[in-house]
């Protein structure tokens, strides 16, 4: 048996119009923007909860949550890609700018050793890999908390982490 709501033209246009009222969405509001009076309000609930408009648009709101992240996910690869693409062709040029210059011995030039570091620095950025490692070593008593940044920055800490340290002794 099926769960299947039959509903008029008239009401399908309705909810596509309620949908469309975003996050802040009411049936008073829809029917403000029809120009209605507050007896079209009544029609208007009679139909949501026949239809049950506040699920399904709470199911509409979280399929265009999910296209846009997957809309966004979309566009860092390609910035990804496209990033990795220019750091290769940008080592190319600076292998070739740094070969010109110990053939002309004349191996001065700090901006082409600076361009290979660049490009290649961008190219591991591009593929999601780190520029540099960096270790700490703790020699503690007591207990030792270490905050391990994910992808986001939580704001207060500062940039890369926060580690701190207590000690019994104190």
């Amino acid at each position: 048996m099926s769960n299947a709501v039959c509903e008029t033209g008239r009401a399908i246009t309705a909810f596509a119009a309620y949908c469309a009222l975003g996050s802040s969405r009411s049936l008073v509001k829809l029917a403000e923007t029809y120009g209605k009076s507050t007896a079209y309000v009544r029609q208007l609930e009679r139909w949501s909860s026949k239809s049950k408009w506040v699920e399904r648009a709470t199911a509409y709101d979280q399929e265009q949550a999910e296209t846009k992240l997957s809309q966004q996910e979309t566009a860092r690869q390609d910035m990804d890609e496209r990033h990795a693409t220019i750091a290769v062709e940008q080592q190319e040029q600076a292998v070739n700018q740094i070969k010109a210059l110990i053939e002309a011995k004349s191996f001065g030039s700090l901006a082409s050793v600076q361009l290979l570091k660049f490009a290649t620095d961008l190219e591991r950025l591009a593929r999601g890999l780190p520029t540099e490692r960096v270790e700490q070593n703790v020699n503690a008593t007591g207990v030792v908390a270490v905050y391990l940044p994910q992808k986001q920055l939580i704001e207060g800490l500062p940039r890369g982490g926060d580690s701190s340290v207590s000690s019994n002794d104190s």
